[in-house]
């Protein structure tokens, strides 16, 4: 036999070897992929890393945190930290097991940063959560729930009025405060808009200890109370013709009316018969 007829064999010989090996390795099972359930691993898809997802509004009186809560494993409570005009963040409260946090200790004209970490038994820290900031106009500032609300179902609202150093103001749904009086000042107020549907303005102005007054501030929020329907079908167990003890499955599909897809409004259908 030549060199070259023994060289050609073994060569087959090992690719019969390669194909063989790859066929096993083929009908093997792959591994799983890893479960990335890890509320702090950046792979989990629900948080990438970040559980807490902290928000910061103007509302209620000042500005409000909101956060997830960690629930494994459950913390002792949780450390905010707060920041002032982009200074270094230092331990501002040591609260217990909540999700939210509103900071009614600010003042106009600056801004506040903040985040959260969750404090074990002893108290040793986590990781911290993303950092929140929010600025305060300079004049006063007045918003109608929160200043990320757009819609309401309801005339009923709550505002919040921040003017640092205020002892009065005034309140009106009109442009010329018709029928508002000075009262003292407050942070939170509940209020009630004009009747009807879309877009309703809030003015307000306040008054200082000096007896300066502030010119008017404004907020905007459309009430929107209607839902609108798009389609209303039922089907019965027996068929188009209904008697008592049959079961009858209905459907209401709503649309948005043209003033936003509000929640919380009210949807009206009469059935004849």
């Amino acid at each position: 036999m030549s060199v070259t007829s023994r060289t050609s064999r073994i060569a087959a010989v090992s690719a019969l070897a390669a194909l063989a090996l790859f066929a096993l390795s083929c009908d093997r099972e792959l591994p799983p992929e890893p479960v990335r359930d890890n509320p702090l691993d950046p792979g989990n898809p629900d948080t990438g890393g970040d559980p807490y997802d902290l928000t910061a509004t103007i509302a209620g009186g000042g500005i409000t945190l909101s956060w997830n809560q960690i629930d494994e494993p459950e913390p002792a409570g949780y450390n905010l930290y707060r920041s002032f005009d982009e200074g270094s963040f230092s331990l501002y409260q040591e609260l217990e097991r909540t999700g939210e946090y509103t900071d009614t200790a600010v003042e106009n004209g600056h801004r506040y940063g903040y985040y959260v970490i969750a404090r074990g038994d002893g108290g040793e820290e986590g990781d911290a959560s993303n950092v929140a900031r929010v600025s305060i106009d300079t004049d006063p500032v007045l918003v109608i729930e929160s200043d990320t609300t757009q819609f309401t179902p309801t005339r009923n609202v709550t505002l919040t009025l921040l003017a640092f150093g205020a002892t009065e103001m005034r309140i009106a749904n009109t442009a010329d405060f018709a029928g508002a009086s000075w009262q003292p000042f407050s942070s939170t107020v509940d209020w009630q808009l004009p009747t009807g549907e879309g877009t309703k303005t809030v003015h307000a102005q306040v008054r200082y200890d000096d007896d300066s007054e502030s010119a008017a501030v404004t907020d905007n929020v459309t009430v929107d109370t209607q839902v609108a329907i798009a389609a209303f079908t039922w089907t019965s167990s027996a068929g188009d013709t209904v008697e008592v003890g049959d079961e009858i499955e209905f459907e209401l599909i709503v649309q948005d009316d043209g003033l936003g897809a509000e929640t919380g409004g009210v949807a009206t259908v009469t059935v004849a018969g």
